[in-house]
């Protein structure tokens, strides 16, 4: 099993460290902000190297237009399966905003993060680039 982000896939591809031929399934995940963020042309390229009797799922909050090419050069007859939940957000999670100036936000990520010593966090960000901001900050606190 190989998991990775396009980029990093298809250079393993390239470099023969990862036989993409003998995969029997693909996976795309966030199909949609696949596209969006201009890797598409990259998933296309890996999809391209499997064999025949590939097995794809492509997941997506929505399936724009410009996607369609891409699911029809890869699925014969794909199966459609459109979940709409009731609520958007289930009742147990709570949300919050909280507007923070950039310079703080790090620090804020920190406090929330280890409030009441928890087993587990999950933080998300939007880049690469604040991920690894993120990353140092947080290993300098420990």
């Amino acid at each position: 099993m190989a998991i990775g982000t396009p980029g990093r896939l298809l250079d393993l591809i390239s470099d023969h460290a990862l036989t993409a031929y003998t995969a029997t399934m693909f996976v795309v995940d966030e199909a949609d902000m696949t596209l969006d963020m201009g890797f598409l042309e990259t998933v296309d390229q890996i999809a391209g190297q499997f064999g025949e009797n590939l097995q794809m799922a492509v997941f997506s909050a929505t399936i724009p237009q410009k996607l369609q090419p891409f699911l029809k050069k890869y699925m014969a007859n794909p199966t459609v399966i459109e979940l709409k939940p009731k609520t958007v957000i289930a009742d147990t999670v709570q949300n919050d905003l909280i507007q923070v100036p950039a310079r703080d936000r790090n620090a804020l990520i920190y406090k929330l993060a280890t409030m009441g010593e928890p087993f587990l966090v999950l933080i998300f960000a939007n880049t690469k680039t604040h991920v690894d901001a993120l990353h140092k900050y947080l290993t300098d606190q420990a």
